[in-house]
């Protein structure tokens, strides 16, 4: 599903690669997809060693842009209880949101987790393979409200 580092094959969303090379404000509305096997072990919600290059982009998208507001949301695939899903995904956005703010210290006005579950499924039916995209990590930019 990906190409590493921040890499997302999934249409409709740019991805941090793309994002930073152009060197251009992100604009509001934009929205940004990190597979979830890039940031977490399938069903763990404790950040991969190698999701650090991941957070690294973006942090430095979220620095760059300081009129926006990033909206990190946790998706997952369908498999097990709506409410275990709900949970295991609010900790994922919440992981990565802690990652920013306790390794960058970037503060928490700009940066918000919210746990979507198996709310908005990519793909709806399958097996742990074809199921992948869903497991995922979204990021929403939204204008600052002064």
């Amino acid at each position: 599903q990906s190409a590493g580092n921040g890499r997302s094959n999934l249409p409709g969303y740019s991805n941090l690669d793309d994002l930073i090379a152009s060197g251009s404000p992100v604009k509001a509305g934009t929205a940004i997809a990190i597979p979830t096997d890039l940031l977490f072990d399938y069903g763990s919600d404790q950040l991969a060693e190698a999701a650090r290059l991941s957070m690294m982009q973006l942090g430095y998208l979220i620095t760059k842009n300081p009129n926006s507001v990033f909206i990190i949301e946790g998706h997952t695939d369908n498999f097990g209880s709506t409410q275990f899903n709900l949970d295991l995904s609010q900790r994922r956005a919440d992981a990565v949101v802690g990652w920013l703010q306790n390794s960058l210290r970037l503060g928490s006005d700009r940066i918000q987790a919210v746990g979507m579950g198996k709310s908005r499924l990519l793909v709806p039916d399958g097996n742990i393979v074809e199921q992948s995209p869903n497991r995922r990590v979204e990021i929403k930019v939204r204008p600052l409200r002064q």
